[in-house]
């Protein structure tokens, strides 16, 4: 081809790629390539640019995890529906001063079935324990954080089924799988191993909501 000359990428370039049926399937690809666009950086002496190592971004990769694992369920499984979940605090305004607002809580992976709902907060983390004065612990700020979500949930919604809960870490030293009954909520602390082959991914995360689906 020519007379088709390269042109020089922008971050807006990706957004203005039109998908339709007969070419959706090079969507997975575009993501690919807007993910190496991201992660490339001036090289040393301007000459150019060089990959940066996205596997130490805690931040890019840790929207990268929390897009597999909802995609990985909305594809591999007919149980549940894979939807957004946007919660409000359950607060009652003492006073009208003041600038701010509470904020919005937005949970990374949702499920519900209709005889189940799970919420899945997805963590990446270099280590997914604290250790505190020679203790090792769970992240304390994680179950704050999801144990927020949770009972907002049923305050808003006291009729409905209670809502259980994840926090999904991909595994790095410690491997484990436990479970937890906090004030009526099924709180779930786990981990998958990227390292592994994808059988054993797939697997992992099937297992994670194994029990739920078969309920």
């Amino acid at each position: 081809m020519p007379d088709v000359t390269d042109i020089g990428i922008k971050a807006s370039a990706f957004a203005r790629v039109q998908l339709h049926r007969n070419n959706a399937r090079y969507d997975l690809l575009l993501k690919i390539c807007e993910l190496v666009f991201d992660s490339l950086i001036p090289a040393k002496g301007g000459s150019g640019y060089a990959f940066q190592d996205v596997l130490r971004d805690e931040r890019k990769m840790a929207r990268v995890f929390e897009d597999f694992v909802r995609n990985f369920y909305r594809a591999s499984q007919r149980v549940f529906q894979v939807k957004p979940l946007q919660l409000a605090w359950q607060a009652v305004p003492l006073s009208s001063g003041g600038l701010g607002r509470l904020p919005v809580m937005r949970s990374d992976v949702y499920l519900d079935s209709g005889r189940r709902r799970i919420i899945i907060d997805t963590k990446y983390y270099a280590e997914a324990m604290q250790e505190r004065f020679g203790s090792v612990s769970f992240r304390s700020d994680n179950l704050y954080q999801l144990f927020a979500y949770l009972r907002n949930d049923a305050a808003s919604r006291p009729q409905a089924i209670v809502s259980e809960g994840v926090l999904l870490y991909p595994q790095v030293k410690h491997e484990f799988d436990a479970a937890y009954d906090i004030h009526g909520h099924r709180v779930r602390l786990y981990t998958v191993d990227l390292a592994q082959p994808w059988r054993s991914i797939e697997d992992r995360l099937s297992y994670l909501i194994g029990e739920q689906a078969q309920a």
